[in-house]
């Protein structure tokens, strides 16, 4: 593992959540009172990024989000940015296209 900012998304990890199916239902549960929250979807070349207006509100559950899923979901790039002048955040879930395609159908659900 290396120190530098790497933009290579083309890690070779596999694309495998290592949740049990109990957790993962858990799991899917929590994520969708989280997703609730996000204003927007953006698809992107590789992957897809999710804003949030209530940054006050939404900055910790992010936080706890980024936290969780790197545990189980270690083949992701996660990226959070929060615009200037108060402006919204966005949480940035990367890869390559096996991933894109796993982050589809795990969060996006219902918000394109």
């Amino acid at each position: 593992m290396s120190n530098s900012l790497n933009e290579d998304l083309n890690v070779d990890l596999p694309v495998v959540c290592s949740l049990s199916p109990n957790e993962l239902n858990k799991r899917k549960d929590e994520n969708a009172g989280f997703f609730k929250e996000c204003a927007q979807v953006v698809e992107l070349a590789d992957g897809y990024a999710f804003r949030f207006d209530k940054v006050e509100l939404a900055a910790g559950p992010i936080l706890e989000f980024i936290k969780n899923e790197r545990e189980c979901c270690r083949f992701l790039r996660f990226e959070l940015v929060f615009e200037p002048d108060l402006g919204p955040c966005w949480l940035r879930l990367r890869g390559n296209q096996d991933a894109r395609e796993f982050i589809r159908a795990a969060f996006v659900g219902g918000h394109m």
